[in-house]
């Protein structure tokens, strides 16, 4: 098994540097960016960055990308089909393609934020279950002109 981190800075700007997390395991690629609104870091604190692993990769499917940040507790999931996720007592369901993001405020509580990045202008339904308790959210896209796609948030309580 072939097993090798490489961390690759991309960009590096005044106030913000964006890095590249690359993870090469049987064959198969993972990319992971991140983006910290501090100065370019010298070398040895990347490395300190990478060993930390902050971010960690839940799925990386041909249907679905899921990534939890260990820091925030933030989930973000890309679903490029119908298909469903579960992650510890979560589940999150979507009927078609779209991009969430979900922060876990209490043991009821939630933000759940949803975008639709082929800009298909249609309704979206994310079903998420958590200790058998389920929700059920619309997120309207149809007619939304220029904001088609666009990232709409909403506060759960189960």
């Amino acid at each position: 098994m072939i097993s090798i981190i490489l961390l690759l800075k991309i960009v590096c700007r005044k106030m913000s540097s964006l890095y590249a997390l690359t993870t090469a395991n049987n064959h198969q690629m993972q990319f992971m960016l991140t983006l910290s609104f501090l100065a370019c870091r010298p070398p040895m604190k990347l490395k300190s960055i990478r060993r930390k692993r902050t971010i960690e990769i839940l799925s990386n499917t041909e249907n679905l990308q899921a990534v939890r940040s260990n820091k925030s507790d933030i989930l973000q999931m890309i679903f490029y089909c119908a298909g469903e996720f579960t992650y510890k007592d979560l589940t999150v369901k979507a009927d078609k393609a779209c991009a969430l993001m979900v922060k876990i405020k209490s043991q009821n509580e939630m933000k759940l934020h949803i975008a639709d990045p082929g800009q298909t202008q249609s309704n979206i339904t994310i079903d998420i279950r958590m200790r058998k308790q389920s929700k059920t959210i619309n997120c309207d896209y149809r007619n939304s002109g220029i904001y088609a796609g666009s990232t709409k948030a909403f506060d759960i309580v189960l």
